[in-house]
């Protein structure tokens, strides 16, 4: 170790820019820390704000729209009384035009229905029904100027309730009259329902709004009149001057969907105006109102809602009323602007209170950090058993024991590594032995049959065996297996087809690689083989020459997890080298077997040659040929790898 003789003074130098650093280290956790804080916390501010606001205008929308809907349905509950009143009487009067109803009624007994309906009905104003010229019994000419009549006999009586509150009957006669009777004239036309609303009546000295209940009488497709009530609507103008929102700055609205003003909060003298007095764009949003929806007004500063009531049941009745709701947009954001102004205040306060802690934090934290670097250092020149002592209870000490841990793990893997090493030596060695044990070996059954041995024996496995591509290239023929199982499946001649999905070899020689399943349980294209009962991994390599592959090294283990990367290295380097060696005893056994079959032919020419008559000459010649294809059937064998011997025709 080199020795210090530093004076005194350049000690108090050297500590005194330690120091400095330290608080520069300091400062710049403080700041940065600070920073980020700063800015994380503004924009959760500002996430909150704006999430704040959007559940405050949801939250509005939907209690908005619950009162709008709830309103809605109060309105159509108290017309529901009128509205099936008025159905009865159109069931009762329309039954005289039913052919399947034996029944037959007078304009007395018609009009006496009329009555007693709206005496049995207090809350009615009027009852009515209106039919074309002569089509309730044919006899208008008899009731010409009558009650309740016009002067060409038509019925159309009104009972209807005086200001005085007695009932008593007129004849409706402006439906005659088009601009007062379009009513009559529309319902004719579309054969369907109508509510005709607001109509004012003048009872007991004042104008009150009222709606009309229409119900077509059509039998058969043809249109004989209409039945109906009058009923008030006061209870309308009272319904909406009770809706209270947002401390009463919200307003409400009930309206027909073709524009016409039924009610409006605290301003009765709007009934009877058209809807665009409030709702600038009413044409744009009118083809809309028969759902319920919400929309921003066209200046964005009121919030506005729709819930349609539906006046009647039946299928493609005209006309429905729409409740309405204008709530003021800043009324519904005023909760969430006050909360996230507070929630600023106290989010600077509290900033400002960390950054004070985050400076005494990170005095803290630098002190262990010296520690830290001298132990890294130490590390660096190889001394790997340093231990850097933190005790600060906090992130520090975490980090010094993750440290400690490292280095712990470094040491055991250095320690480790010279074994991985000689096991790595140890396969490449069996290899090599393999490769020695098979190089003089120059018959292919011989020459496999060692190989599977000699895998299954050195690397201690389950089993191996050899598949060879045969001629047709579409099929694996296993060629060798190790041990009795092998013997008996090479006896009875397996094969896998290439196209096999449900097979690790087939598989592993479509893709050109290695394959491998360390939980054959797990593998769905595993095939399993019953002479194999305790396979749990396996590994199959491909076996290439000339870029093409001639067959698949496959070697099974009773151990689950048993084969590594490593493995699959090995066995592709035996997989590389057996290639070879079956690649050069074909062609040895093929240079061999030419050199017999060429040995033949000479045999056959000499044998010819010594015949004396052409008799004789094509007997030896055939004969001989006989053997000659039998002799090339064998070198087909060979070259195939199908083993025949000399004794097989």
């Amino acid at each position: 170790m080199k020795t210090n003789n530093s004076p005194k003074t350049d000690i108090r130098s050297v500590e005194k820019r330690k120091g400095s650093t330290r608080s520069s280290i300091q400062r710049k956790i403080t700041f940065w820390a600070g920073l980020c804080l700063t800015l994380v916390s503004l924009i959760l501010i500002a996430y909150s704000v704006i999430t704040l606001r959007q559940r405050s205008i949801e939250s509005s929308t939907r209690e908005a729209a619950a009162i709008a809907e709830a309103n809605a349905k109060s309105v159509k509950s108290q017309l529901d009384l009128p509205n099936y009143t008025a159905h009865t009487l159109g069931a009762s009067l329309g039954a005289v035009k039913d052919p399947g109803i034996p029944v037959s009624m007078s304009r007395e007994e018609a009009n006496g229905i009329l009555r007693k309906v709206l005496v049995e009905n207090p809350s009615l104003l009027g009852t009515f029904t209106l039919w074309e010229p002569n089509a309730f019994d044919g006899l208008d000419a008899r009731y010409v100027r009558a009650v309740a009549h016009d002067n060409t006999g038509r019925f159309i009586p009104y009972w209807v309730r005086g200001d005085d509150g007695i009932i008593h009957t007129e004849a409706l006669t402006q439906v005659v009259i088009p601009s007062l009777g379009d009513w009559y004239s529309l319902s004719r036309n579309t054969k369907q329902e109508l509510t005709i609303a607001p109509i004012f009546r003048r009872i007991q000295g004042q104008e009150v709004p009222t709606a009309s209940f229409i119900i077509p009488i059509v039998q058969d497709d043809i249109f004989y009149g209409v039945a109906g009530v009058d009923a008030p609507l006061g209870f309308v103008q009272e319904l909406v001057d009770n809706i209270n929102l947002f401390d009463g700055s919200a307003n409400a609205v009930l309206f027909t969907d073709t524009g016409t003003i039924i009610a409006v909060r605290q301003k009765p003298a709007m009934t009877g105006l058209t809807a665009s007095a409030i709702y600038e764009d009413f044409d744009k949003i009118q083809h809309q109102l028969g759902i319920s929806f919400t929309r921003l007004s066209p200046d964005g500063k009121y919030l506005q809602i729709f819930s349609p009531i539906d006046l009647s049941e039946a299928e493609g009745a005209a006309g429905h009323w729409v409740m309405g709701l204008i709530i003021p947009f800043e009324k519904i954001t005023a909760p969430a602007t006050n909360a996230a102004i507070r929630q600023t205040i106290i989010s600077m306060g509290l900033i400002v209170i960390t950054l004070i802690l985050l400076w005494f934090l990170a005095g803290q934290i630098v002190r262990p950090v010296k520690v830290l670097t001298d132990a890294a250092n130490a590390v660096s020149q190889g001394q790997w058993n340093v231990t850097a002592e933190v005790h600060s209870n906090d992130e520090t000490e975490v980090l010094a024991n993750a440290f400690n841990s490292m280095t712990s793990q470094l040491q055991n893997i250095f320690n480790t590594l010279e074994q991985r090493v000689a096991d790595r030596t140890r396969d490449l060695e069996i290899v090599a032995e393999v490769g020695t044990a098979t190089a003089t070996i120059l018959e292919s059954k011989r020459l496999l049959q060692e190989v599977v041995d000699l895998t299954k024996e050195r690397f201690n496995l389950y089993h191996s065996h050899i598949y060879l591509v045969d001629e047709g290239g579409n099929n694996l023929v296993l060629a060798a297996g190790a041990g009795e199982p092998g013997r008996i499946m090479v006896a009875e001649g397996r094969s896998i087809p290439l196209h096999r999905e449900q097979s690790l070899v087939a598989r592993a020689a479509r893709e050109r690689k290695g394959v491998t399943v360390n939980d054959v349980t797990q593998a769905l294209d595993f095939l399993p083989n019953p002479l194999l009962p305790d396979t749990r991994a396996e590994l199959a390599v491909p076996m290439i020459v000339g870029g093409n592959v001639i067959g698949v090294f496959d070697i099974q283990s009773e151990e689950v997890g048993r084969f590594t990367d490593a493995d699959v290295n090995i066995q592709t380097t035996m997989a590389t080298q057996l290639s070879t060696s079956i690649q050069n005893v074909r062609s040895f056994e093929q240079s061999r077997k030419q050199a017999e079959l060429e040995t033949m032919v000479n045999a056959i020419g000499q044998r010819i040659q010594r015949t004396t008559s052409i008799e004789e000459t094509l007997q030896t010649a055939i004969r001989e040929l006989g053997l000659a294809v039998s002799a090339t059937r064998v070198k087909a064998s060979i070259t195939r790898g199908d083993g025949l011997d000399a004794s097989q025709n």
